[in-house]
């Protein structure tokens, strides 16, 4: 599964269960320096708008290209903390400046753990 997105675009939904590890995602960039710039995204519940659930912070990336970017992995303990339930991701990059760019969008549902019967 190809999981690099480029800027400025939105994600495909995503789905899965609670305490699941999900694979890294990497965010390609158009910036030629990120020195100084920071990405986050922040999980905001789909039914209360500007109820955030979660934020995690990405960690700078560089392409086998030599462009930049960022990636981030929502492991087993990320999931776990989020109720089943559908989400919005925001991915924020914070430029050297202090300015805040929202450009890149997905959805998310997570769903209860199956029980075995």
């Amino acid at each position: 599964m190809d999981t690099t997105r480029d800027f400025f675009t939105t994600l495909q939904h995503m789905r899965g269960y609670r305490s699941d590890t999900f694979p890294e995602f990497y965010i390609r960039t158009d910036a030629a320096d990120l020195t100084g710039c920071t990405m986050r995204v922040v999980v905001e519940d789909a039914a209360t708008p500007g109820s955030v659930a979660y934020t995690k912070l990405c960690t700078a990336h560089t392409f086998e290209d030599g462009t930049s970017g960022f990636s981030v992995q929502f492991g087993s303990s990320d999931t776990a903390a989020l109720a089943a339930g559908r989400y919005t991701l925001h991915f924020i990059l914070t430029d050297a400046g202090g300015n805040e760019h929202r450009n890149l969008v997905g959805s998310l549902t997570m769903l209860d753990i199956p029980q075995e019967v």
